[in-house]
């Protein structure tokens, strides 16, 4: 009743005659019921389906016929935990209260295909569409980036960022492997470790040592990407001989940049990877900061080449805003092109 009226639980629990908290409970519950049941009795549409079925409307503001869902996230206030931590968890600070909250999906016909497990209403809306699994209704990323290498010649292509504790190494080094050959050397591996707990717990892999493994498989991918013959005995991972083909087309495997702007994070970044990747879009009165830290534990590190990247969701898109970053020491910038009044955009404006 509460997704087909409207009704808040306050009134829920109110006409029927029960605890506000039952009614909590049972409203999660609905909404896990509804997840598991959409997965089981509706599975995602085809992309062909979805263009069968997509409204007039649809085709004529996206022409280029690629929208494939559409979501939103909602929030549901839920009772008030008397466990401050808990409660800070489920505080909405765009509701001013404590709330459930939880991400659906539908097709442009109308077509719900997709709910979320339930999240606390601090998670905010982009957390909770990439900790949900909608994405992966989607093309995963290196089969997008294979199609993306298909038409290019000369863009670089990578990953921001690409969770490597996730995945047994062996996994990571194939798929990037791949793309490498597939785009005749033009992949970089823009790592991280993440910070969801519960993908970690999905997959059966260990969240508190996520840091140690990540070292590890950088190791191992580079050797494999490296050496005629591999063998690894480490913590984590023990690899057989064995040979690993083909290599790469980058010489040695392409290069590996590390995400994170803790301490802990740019240390590991200077120490073992080939760059430092923004990929939080730091704040810019904080970046410099940032870049005077990397360049400075770089060089205890040996002083080896290593490039910055960042992204710009803070300053103008602009020739202006380029010359910044550049300035101060960054070597790739992403940043989105600004819309004309007219909805277009120009790259080579900033080109």
């Amino acid at each position: 009743m509460r997704l087909k009226t409207g009704l808040d639980l306050i009134d829920l629990h109110a006409l029927f005659g029960v605890g506000y908290s039952t009614a909590c409970s049972y409203f999660v519950m609905y909404v896990s019921f509804l997840r598991e049941w959409l997965e089981v009795e509706f599975p995602p549409p085809t992309e062909a389906q979805i263009l069968a079925a997509m409204p007039a409307s649809f085709k004529a503001a996206f022409p280029d016929r690629n929208v494939q869902l559409i979501i939103d996230a909602h929030e549901q206030q839920c009772e008030e935990p008397s466990n401050l931590v808990c409660r800070r968890s489920v505080w909405s600070d765009y509701k001013h209260r404590t709330t459930n909250k939880f991400l659906g999906a539908c097709t442009p016909a109308g077509a719900c295909v997709f709910v979320s497990d339930n999240y606390g209403g601090k998670t905010d809306d982009k957390t909770l569409t990439l900790a949900s699994g909608v994405m992966e209704l989607l093309f995963p990323g290196w089969v997008t980036l294979a199609d993306i290498a298909a038409g290019t010649e000369k863009v670089l292509l990578g990953t921001s960022v690409y969770i490597l504790p996730l995945r047994h190494p062996m996994v990571t080094a194939r798929a990037v492997t791949t793309l490498d050959r597939l785009s005749n050397g033009r992949v970089i591996l823009g790592a991280g470790l993440g910070w969801l707990e519960t993908e970690y717990l999905a997959v059966g892999e260990n969240f508190r040592n996520r840091g140690r493994r990540s070292e590890e498989i950088v190791r191992i991918l580079r050797a494999l990407w490296r050496d005629r013959v591999v063998e690894f005995s480490g913590e984590f991972y023990d690899i057989p001989p064995l040979r690993f083909e083909p290599k790469p087309r980058q010489e040695g495997g392409p290069p590996i940049i590390f995400g994170g702007e803790s301490d802990i994070a740019l240390r590991r970044a200077a120490r073992i990877a080939d760059g430092w990747i923004g990929s939080g879009a730091p704040d810019p009165e904080r970046l410099p900061e940032v870049v005077s830290r990397l360049r400075s534990l770089r060089e205890e590190a040996g002083g080896a080449p290593f490039e910055l990247s960042t992204f710009n969701r803070y300053r103008p898109s602009d020739l202006a805003t380029a010359e910044w970053h550049r300035d101060l020491g960054v070597d790739r910038l992403n940043m989105m092109p600004a819309l004309r009044p007219d909805g277009r955009i120009e790259v080579q404006e900033l080109l």
